[in-house]
């Protein structure tokens, strides 16, 4: 089980570097005169400022209910089963303001948080960044230590607890 989680979460990571890439190949953060990835990088730098406390009971909360959802679904017997089983959870998700909040799923970050690592080399961005009330310090911290340590590790760990501890055990 661990050598399988292993290579899933490196091939995550490997598939996320590769969106990563291709979304700096395609321009989309000079998107709204560079707006785009000024915003990404506050985003990133409010994500690697919290706990590793907080990170760990936010990935517990969020992938209860999207391993509910997975698991609800899988036991559906026909389409509109799945579709409803998949559809609460998801709607449970998004009024419960955890799309708001920024993602806590330690695959969706390796994502966001690269992307807007790789965002905040970029001067003009940066600069807006500063202009939208981001603290130098804060876009300091913004690197891989940070996304590692205050993310990426807290967030697979809460997720783990989430889905075993609070789903798959209570099933």
């Amino acid at each position: 089980m661990l050598q399988n989680w292993f290579f899933v979460y490196l091939r995550n990571f490997i598939g996320a570097m590769i969106v990563v890439l291709r979304i700096q190949a395609s321009g989309q953060f000079d998107f709204s005169a560079g707006a785009m990835g000024s915003y990404t990088i506050k985003m990133a730098a409010g994500k690697t400022s919290i706990s590793f406390l907080n990170a760990f009971f936010m990935g517990i909360l969020r992938n209860c209910i999207v391993c509910s959802a997975v698991g609800m679904a899988a036991t559906a017997d026909d389409t509109i089963g799945k579709i409803f089983y998949i559809f609460f959870p998801t709607w449970l998700f998004v009024t419960s303001g955890f799309v708001t909040s920024g993602s806590e799923h330690s695959i969706a970050n390796m994502y966001h948080i690269p992307a807007e690592i790789l965002a905040k080399s970029n001067d003009a961005w940066y600069q807006a960044a500063l202009g939208l009330g981001v603290s130098p310090e804060k876009i300091v911290h913004l690197n891989w230590g940070a996304f590692v340590a205050n993310k990426l590790l807290p967030l697979m760990l809460g997720n783990i607890v989430g889905c075993v501890i609070f789903v798959v055990c209570s099933y």
